[in-house]
């Protein structure tokens, strides 16, 4: 619980303050107007949970690649606060910095932000995952024009893998769950779809 608490005081305190300085940045390069965006539609129950069908999907598809990385090695604490630092502060920091402000400068380029997004996961197996589901939330930011959307997808994706953490299995994959190959292909097959 200590250790918990001390990440999410730190990650929070480091979040603000880059999220701080990029604003300062911004206005001091001419930036003006809104930069987060929330609209009723990013509310869309739908939309969500297609949302978040297509992160576990890519999840899938990804799983050949990521097999090959070294496993995911995070020691962030279990109990309440790094539940609250994962599902709630992560998704709303985050993306207000890499959807709201870094996609909402660039809009045309929604692959910048997946990439920031990817980079700041450090580790490579969260490089490459964070930037697939950075690429699909800046679909769904621009889709919607509501940092809602992505911030629920954001925590939702981030609850499976806390509970993914503390069940033990945190760098297990479908495959190792699925121990029947034509099953699992088979699903291969739909995540692909």
């Amino acid at each position: 619980e200590a250790l918990g608490r001390f990440n999410a005081v730190v990650y929070v305190v480091s979040m603000v303050a880059a999220l701080g300085g990029l604003l300062y940045y911004r206005r001091a390069r001419g930036g003006r107007g809104r930069w987060a965006r929330f609209s009723t539609r990013g509310l869309n129950p739908a939309l969500l949970l297609w949302g978040f069908v297509l992160i576990c999907a890519a999840g899938v598809v990804l799983e050949p690649l990521l097999a090959q990385l070294p496993d995911l090695s995070l020691n962030v604490g279990r109990g309440l606060w790094t539940l609250l630092m994962l599902v709630l502060f992560a998704p709303v920091l985050e993306e207000l910095i890499c959807r709201g402000l870094v996609l909402g400068t660039l809009r045309a380029r929604y692959g910048v932000s997946a990439l920031f997004f990817g980079v700041m996961h450090l580790q490579p197996v969260q490089v490459i995952n964070a930037f697939v589901v950075g690429l699909i939330l800046g679909y769904v930011y621009i889709s919607t024009d509501s940092l809602w959307s992505v911030m629920i997808l954001h925590a939702m994706n981030n609850a499976v893998a806390y509970l993914m953490m503390i069940t033990g299995h945190a760098n297990t994959l479908l495959i190792d769950l699925i121990h029947n190959r034509v099953v699992y292909v088979a699903v291969y097959v739909v995540a692909v779809a």
